[in-house]
């Protein structure tokens, strides 16, 4: 039986105080909508959660998403990106390299 997949995305009300901006000014609820709808168009509910979370310590990327337990971190994500997201990394086990970010050091926490 594999793992199921976890979804974090970066739903932080962060005050702007650290220059990044926080993820949900960016249309974090938005992108989390676009998630739920691509996964219940592939029928992934089972295989899939989707997490949305304080802060993911990558404001200058935002908005982050964390795939766990694959460790792969993507940022800058808009919606227009999430159908590839699934297609690619969740379907076919491919992570989107044009959106993988390196996590900045305090984020290591996996």
């Amino acid at each position: 039986m594999s793992t199921k997949r976890r979804i974090y995305i970066c739903d932080s009300h962060k005050p702007k105080i650290h220059g990044g901006g926080c993820c949900s000014d960016k249309g974090s609820q938005g992108l989390l909508a676009e998630f739920s709808l691509a996964i219940h168009h592939h029928q992934l509910e089972n295989q899939v959660e989707l997490i949305p979370t304080t802060c993911l310590s990558q404001c200058k990327t935002g908005i982050s998403v964390r795939i766990w337990p694959d460790q792969v971190v993507y940022g800058r994500v808009k919606p227009e990106d999430v159908s590839q997201i699934v297609e690619e990394h969740l379907l076919q086990h491919q992570p989107v390299k044009r959106l993988e970010i390196v996590p900045e050091p305090r984020f290591l926490g996996w």
